[in-house]
């Protein structure tokens, strides 16, 4: 075969997966808009879920999704198995499609509409370039002479485990729950336990360092603390109910599993399959038994509900001063928000657009307006590559089972908190340690 008739098959084959992948980004977002028309407007409208669609809405949504879509697509379409690849996938998915149902909907407004597409455009943008500058390990974590390996990597995993235990054991007596209705009962719990500031932090890293420590022990065959940092994870979402705590040890299992039988190009795919196919049961379990378990869960709370506080962020902070990291970073040296006089900018943001003691926290285009103001959507998603960047320097030549395993953790802590709390509170920076003291194998 002659080279020229290569290249023609590998443009061809190039083509028809960009095709593909438009085609169930498309059917995706057509099942979005019936979840939330049929679901979200009619159960829902008491959480700002109103149907407000114009013609002149749905041409710009599609508009905007298939302009986007075109322009993802080519990015998709690699052999790299970076960790920042799969989190701007899973954030895509989660966060921008959904948004351009919300468009159609006619619950954003046009400000927040422009601020959030000029975000998006600059995140994939500076992720571009993230692809095409080459990896450099990070150096390993020393001190003098001894350099941290392995052992070091286990031993965080257990301290992680003890502090588990001794929380859920002194506060819960080791409560496993598995009803996702209660869990803002287990938060309002949580609030009153009396934790000193730094195991509240410690706690909160448990929940990056246990599913990353449970798919390594999968890798290395160590079934016995595989089983141990599983039962831990039950046991944190006793402890305050954070979904996310819950579900992500069994996509870590289903990563392991499956990953590294497959390329990283196939594995994107059948990322973009996969949420078609979760928003596609979610249609069938209402339409044969009525219920809306996996709309009210999945599609209402990870889609729907960080565009519509979006909204509310961008409202906000359109008529009132934005927040300079005095609540975050600033705070450190001394400095106050005044937004702390009703109990920081994501009570006030819920007070004011829902009702008092609820807490609108979100990621994002959030982050940015409340940050930064306007200028932060051109600041902010260059920041978040930045970290990601990090992230892959971190996990650069690790299993790439390790990487899905990453990717799955951050994708849901970049969507529902700020930078600055995610690399705190959520314990990234630790994550960013953790991984790159991982033996290279």
């Amino acid at each position: 075969m002659s080279k020229r008739n290569g290249d023609r098959m590998n443009r061809n084959l190039k083509g028809n997966n960009r095709a593909f992948l438009i085609f169930f980004i498309l059917i995706y977002r057509l099942l979005l808009d019936n979840a939330y028309f049929r679901v979200m407007v009619t159960e829902f409208s008491y959480e700002g879920f109103k149907d407000h669609r114009t013609m002149m809405l749905l041409v710009v949504s599609w508009i905007v999704l298939i302009v986007f879509s075109a322009i993802f697509s080519k990015q998709l379409l690699n052999q790299d198995e970076r960790v920042s690849s799969i989190v701007v996938l899973l954030l895509f998915l989660l966060s921008f499609v959904p948004f351009t149902t919300c468009i159609y909907s006619g619950i954003l407004s046009y400000g927040f509409i422009a601020f959030n597409i000029c975000y998006w455009g600059v995140l994939l943008i500076a992720q571009s370039y993230n692809y095409r500058c080459p990896l450099k390990q990070l150096p390993k974590v020393s001190v003098g002479s001894h350099v941290f390996n392995d052992k070091a990597v286990i031993t965080l995993g257990i301290c992680s485990l003890i502090l588990v235990l001794y929380i859920s054991g002194r506060y819960t007596h080791f409560r496993l729950n598995f009803n996702m209705f209660n869990v803002y009962s287990l938060r309002a719990e949580a609030s009153t336990y009396s934790l000193p500031t730094i195991i509240s932090y410690m706690f909160a890293w448990t929940r990056a360092i246990n599913p990353i420590l449970l798919a390594y022990c999968l890798l290395k065959k160590k079934r016995l603390l595989s089983i141990v940092f599983f039962v831990s994870q039950m046991l944190s979402f006793g402890i305050d109910g954070l979904k996310t705590t819950f579900f992500i040890p069994f996509l870590v299992f289903a990563g392991v599993l499956f990953y590294n039988k497959i390329s990283a190009e196939q594995l994107k795919k059948w990322i973009v399959i996969a949420f078609t196919g979760v928003v596609s049961i979610g249609f069938l379990e209402r339409l044969i038994i009525k219920t809306n378990l996996i709309y009210t869960l999945f599609t209402r709370r990870i889609m729907f509900l960080p565009c519509y506080i979006g909204n509310c962020y961008f409202d906000f902070f359109s008529k009132n001063e934005p927040d300079f990291f005095k609540e975050s970073l600033l705070r450190f040296v001394g400095v106050r928000s005044r937004y702390l006089e009703h109990g920081g900018v994501t009570l006030t943001i819920g007070e004011t657009y829902y009702r008092s003691g609820v807490n609108f926290n979100n990621g994002l285009s959030s982050d940015a307006i409340a940050n930064l103001g306007i200028l932060g959507c051109i600041i902010m998603p260059v920041a978040l590559i930045i970290v990601l960047r990090y992230l892959d320097r971190s996990s650069y030549l690790l299993d790439k089972r390790l990487t899905i395993a990453t990717a799955l953790y951050l994708s849901v802590v970049f969507l529902s908190s700020f930078l600055t709390t995610v690399l705190i509170t959520h314990g990234v920076l630790i994550l960013i340690i953790l991984l790159s003291m991982v033996k290279r194998e």
